[in-house]
């Protein structure tokens, strides 16, 4: 499903629990090649100031890199590894080998922190906004499991390929489908109170209409659940701490006017301040909302 993998690393802490994530999943998930990448930062300055000189690497980042790869070989006999070292933007470093590696899955790490304005870091955003392969945000300390996910529903065909990847991984699958009518407004005519009933009716109806026959037959998937809240992405993250999930598994949108209604805007919300590992599905097909065609069914 996975057969390349890319980890971001940046020689501190975080890289312990990243090489700790991959060595247990790059089974389930059929790796065959991992790719350590570490980018030194580096702004470039006019060339009129320092002519064609360029700053030396040095060698201790080089070393600590070969030390996490060899790491990473002893503990994940037969994986084929290799250890890419580049200067420059890390976030367009790190997209640039993402792209000519052909990787399929991205791991970030995150730093584990308090509070609603816990920050990943802008090139972790910037990272997870551009990149066109799925990715796994693994908060530090989060442990590694693929036993139970919440997996975000929105209709579209991103999201269903997210639950069709949570349903090839976990054991134990719990889709969600948040949303939020605004009061004082009226749908279609209908007060809030009939527009909430008929479009819980119409999400579950779509559900099993429309997205349970693209499962596998047997697919050990829970029924959905729906959840007015104020954002999407509370929805998921409410139902990932009542049930301790081990991972949050959602589809990766664009950011148009009616993608931020629906889920596609919290991916990048959800893995800051999730406190379990996040991943983010990404595929090319059309993105599809439906909460206006599920509103006047």
């Amino acid at each position: 499903m996975f057969g390349t993998i890319l980890i971001g690393v940046a020689l501190d802490a975080r890289d312990a629990f990243l090489l700790d994530t991959c060595v247990s999943i790059v089974g389930p998930l059929g790796a065959k090649r991992v790719v350590l990448a570490h980018v030194r930062r580096h702004d470039r300055l006019p060339s009129e100031l320092l002519g064609e000189l360029e700053p030396h690497p040095g060698t201790d980042a080089h070393a600590k890199l070969h030390v996490l790869a060899d790491q990473l070989r002893q503990r994940a006999p037969g994986l084929d590894v290799i250890d890419l070292y580049a200067v420059g933007n890390p976030s367009q470093e790190i997209l640039e080998i993402a792209e000519v590696e052909g990787v399929d899955l991205m791991l970030l790490g995150r730093f584990s922190q308090q509070g609603t304005t816990a920050d990943k870091g802008a090139e972790g955003r910037d990272i997870l906004r551009h990149s066109a392969c799925t990715t796994l945000v693994v908060p530090e300390g989060s442990p590694a499991g693929l036993g139970h996910a919440v997996v975000g529903v929105d209709f579209s065909a991103s999201s269903t390929q997210a639950l069709l990847v949570a349903v090839a991984l976990f054991e134990r699958v719990t889709p969600v489908f948040g949303y939020h009518l605004a009061q004082g407004l009226s749908y279609g005519g209908m007060t809030n109170e009939a527009s909430r009933a008929k479009l819980e009716q119409a999400a579950r109806t779509h559900y099993g209409e429309r997205v349970i026959p693209q499962l596998p037959a047997g697919a050990s998937v829970e029924p959905l659940r729906v959840l007015e809240c104020e954002r999407a992405s509370d929805a998921l993250l409410q139902v990932a701490a009542e049930e301790s999930v081990d991972a949050i598994v959602m589809g990766g949108h664009g950011r148009t006017p009616l993608a931020a209604v629906l889920l596609g805007s919290t991916a990048e919300r959800i893995a800051v301040l999730s406190t379990v590992p996040v991943l983010v599905v990404r595929d090319k097909a059309e993105r599809l909302g439906l909460l206006g065609s599920l509103l006047h069914r």
